[in-house]
């Protein structure tokens, strides 16, 4: 669904004219509208990590505790980075944090010898101690903030065009313009944000699917500070 067919599914619910424009309709109620929809569309992508919008990002190592090399700029669609999912590719070995900035001044001060390089985010940049070797491979899974697109797949972070698409789902965007509208108009939106809670709910414990949990245990076993597959092992 596009931007139109959203504003325009939402504004028949509403009991509004619909229109054959919006992002350039001259009407206060269509401006009003795509406001809303803009501010759904943010709110929605921040709640939680969508798979929809979910990436990867991989970086080169420089050897010194701030990550400069132009790979490790923090990418211009960021969110928020997924929590633990900072490997070393090259040496196998996750790259654990985020340091407060009072454990990494303390490790500083102290002059701590550590086995594994730790992290933090600081001033936009990604900062490793100890500093790693140069021309390692680090990966991240991050999400975007980039919840709709061009028709020609150019991710983006607001509406630009009525013919623009949406990332994330479009009932749960729907939804949300049907209860924003109401409560900037000072009507009764109980229900219809009630609605949306129940959708949102459900929509997150579909997203991505969810595997069994086995009290046996399954995957990858960690042995000492190193990580194997399942195997036979004596």
């Amino acid at each position: 669904m596009t931007l139109l067919t959203i504003v325009n599914d939402a504004q028949a619910v509403l009991n509004l004219p619909v229109t054959t424009t919006i992002y350039t309709n001259p009407g206060e109620t269509q401006k009003q509208l795509l406001r809303l929809a803009n501010m759904g569309g943010r709110a929605l992508a921040r709640r939680y990590a969508w798979q929809a919008l979910t990436t990867e990002q991989t970086f080169t190592t420089t050897a010194t505790e701030e990550q400069t090399d132009a790979t490790a700029d923090l990418p211009a669609d960021l969110g928020w980075i997924v929590d633990e999912t900072i490997w070393n590719r090259t040496t196998t070995r996750r790259v654990t944090g985020p340091l407060s900035s009072a454990d990494w001044q303390a490790q500083k001060a102290l002059g701590a010898v550590l086995a594994d390089s730790q992290y933090r985010i600081r001033g936009n940049s990604i900062w490793m101690q100890p500093a790693p070797s140069a021309s390692q491979t680090c990966v991240y899974e991050y999400v975007s903030k980039y919840w709709c697109e061009k028709s020609d797949g150019t991710d983006q972070e607001k509406w630009l065009a009525d013919t623009d698409v949406a990332r994330i789902d479009e009932y749960l965007l729907t939804l949300d313009l049907i209860w924003r509208f109401k409560a900037a108009k000072g009507l009764d939106f109980t229900m219809d944000k009630s609605e949306f809670e129940e959708q949102v709910s459900a929509a997150i414990g579909r997203d991505g699917t969810r595997k069994r949990v086995s009290v046996a245990g399954r995957g990858v076993r960690r042995i000492g500070t190193g990580y194997v597959p399942e195997g036979s092992w004596s």
